[in-house]
């Protein structure tokens, strides 16, 4: 596998990470949808530490413009979390250059800086996940939150002496947003809407379940993260 992985890697000379495959990629397949008909609202969420060189970003920017996406409505936009605190002076712009692109209806792309110590210290704030996740809306994507010292939370996620962090579950996280929807509840409100409960009306439920993820910072700063 890896063999014909350094094989396959080689006929992309010009492509110096994934950032740059991840992207046109993304592109690519929102424009199949929409060559067949079949539009569907898509929003891309990439966190990435890896640079882009220039070069990346110019071809990844001259694909969209050839797609010729016209994306009223945000029915399809890419956001990067681009984790920037060892990136050199390049691959930020690269980013940047990245983001200033398109305008209008034609802006598919928006790229939020971030310091990851921090990130990783204090957590997202309230704003930058709100920004991250409504990017698509003119108005959201305007916020300057590092201006405004809206990036991160407002208190360290570890007190003194704990090296772990447990992540809550989506569960527990949609119970705390009052989002959280019992089986028996989505099932009953299935049958009550559609008579018989036929198998064209029944309700569907799926619960997802999520790993929890503990961050550990062992002596010396060095971070890893390991699924439990």
């Amino acid at each position: 596998m890896c063999a014909k992985a350094t094989i396959e890697s080689g006929k992309q000379p010009r492509s110096l990470s994934n950032v740059r495959f991840t992207l046109e990629r993304a592109t690519a397949h929102y424009q199949r949808q929409i060559q067949g008909k079949n539009r569907t609202p898509t929003t891309v969420l990439l966190l990435t530490g890896s640079p882009m060189q220039k070069r990346e970003a110019k071809l990844v920017i001259d694909q969209q413009r050839n797609s010729d996406m016209d994306v009223e409505g945000g029915d399809f936009f890419i956001e990067i979390g681009a984790l920037t605190q060892a990136m050199d002076d390049v691959g930020k712009q690269s980013f940047r250059e990245l983001d200033d692109a398109f305008r209008g209806t034609q802006d598919i792309n928006d790229v939020t800086e971030m310091e990851d110590d921090k990130l990783l210290r204090m957590g997202p704030s309230a704003e930058l996940l709100f920004k991250m996740l409504n990017a698509h809306n003119p108005t959201v994507d305007k916020m300057n939150l590092k201006k405004a010292g809206h990036m991160y939370g407002r208190t360290e996620l570890l007190g003194p002496g704990q090296t772990k962090l447990e992540m809550p579950s989506f569960e527990d996280a949609a119970r705390a947003l009052g989002q959280w929807i019992e089986k028996e509840e989505v099932e009953g409100n299935g049958a009550l809407n559609n008579g018989a409960g036929g198998p064209e009306g029944q309700a569907q439920y799926k619960q997802v379940q999520v790993q929890a993820v503990v961050v550990d910072r062992e002596p010396f700063g060095n971070k890893r993260a390991a699924a439990v």
